[in-house]
């Protein structure tokens, strides 16, 4: 009678062991798998950083070059300027010579 209810405990031990073991594999399996999707996701946000780097690189770029484009036209616009001032000089000059040549200056 001793030996059948030490037989009846074992037999549960042993079940509850396998039931440990099989939660435990079920748990290694939710870890791997949660492993797995942690990669997935840190890969898509390197990926997404390396795109915004891109995009962040393409948007100074460009405003370099307009920044660039606009001194670019103020000098020139500056030179254009600067050359109609002279030209306007140099008219008032040929005109006062032209005036003092006939003896009006």
């Amino acid at each position: 009678d001793n030996n059948l209810q030490l037989d009846n405990e074992l037999g549960e031990i042993e079940r509850q062991i396998e039931e440990l073991k099989r939660i435990s594999r079920s748990q290694m399996d939710e870890i791997r798998n949660l492993r797995q999707t942690n990669q997935t996701k840190e890969k898509a946000l390197r990926d997404e950083q390396k795109t915004l780097e891109g995009m962040e690189m393409t948007v100074k770029d460009a405003m370099a070059a307009a920044r660039e484009e606009k001194e670019r036209r103020e000098e020139a616009e500056k030179r254009r300027l600067a050359a109609i001032a002279q030209a306007q000089k140099d008219e008032e000059e040929r005109l006062r010579l032209a005036g003092a040549g006939d003896g009006k200056g």
